[in-house]
């Protein structure tokens, strides 16, 4: 059994692994009531894209060709990293969802795509080494982009489980989207106090 729905911001797909025959319901009103009260459940995560940290930051600085670049979620709340639990009533059904951050998928525009398998590690101010869990190294400039800048793409994945008082249970994934740009450019070398 399988129940389509729909929410914002993101989207979402319920996959039930177990389904209950409820005694003394009508089973078109709990699947309803049961789908309703996921969505409630799911709105009130208030789950949100979170804003990503990089080096370089932003089209204002500029980063290097050669050089890592480290990616990060700048602001980790229950929101935007979890993990946050809710629950909603919808009729006679109760859902109780948990859900945590699994990831983000980073296309970084220049033809390459990153996985992060949670929201990344803070680059600590010095040193010139790769991101030990979320990062990439540009071989390219951007000044032949749009604007001169990468466009680069980050979609935040969160898993969420539910259980409901029918005797069901599932798993949801939500993907939020947000984006930013880079400017990497070409570092060169100048001798000077040579005679």
């Amino acid at each position: 059994m399988s129940i389509d729905s729909r929410c914002t911001p993101g989207s979402y797909i319920i996959e039930t692994v177990e389904d209950a025959d409820p005694a003394g319901d009508d089973q078109e009103d709990v699947e309803a009531s049961r789908s309703q009260a996921i969505e409630t459940a799911v709105s009130r995560m208030t789950l949100q894209a979170p804003e990503i940290s990089s080096t370089p930051n932003g089209p204002e600085t500029l980063g290097a060709v050669g050089l890592p670049v480290w990616f990060w979620v700048y602001d980790p709340s229950e929101s935007t990293t979890g993990p946050t639990t809710t629950s909603a009533t919808a009729g006679s059904v109760t859902v109780t969802a948990a859900g945590a951050f699994s990831g983000m998928t980073i296309a970084t525009g220049d033809g390459t795509t990153v996985e992060c398998n949670g929201p990344g590690t803070e680059y600590p101010g010095t040193g010139v080494y790769e991101s030990p869990d979320c990062g990439h190294t540009y071989e390219q400039m951007s000044d032949h982009q749009p604007a001169g800048l990468f466009d680069v793409e980050i979609t935040a994945h969160w898993s969420i489980t539910w259980e409901a008082t029918t005797g069901e249970s599932g798993t949801i994934s939500v993907d939020l989207p947000t984006s930013k740009q880079l400017r990497i450019g070409q570092y060169e070398s100048v001798v000077t106090g040579v005679s």
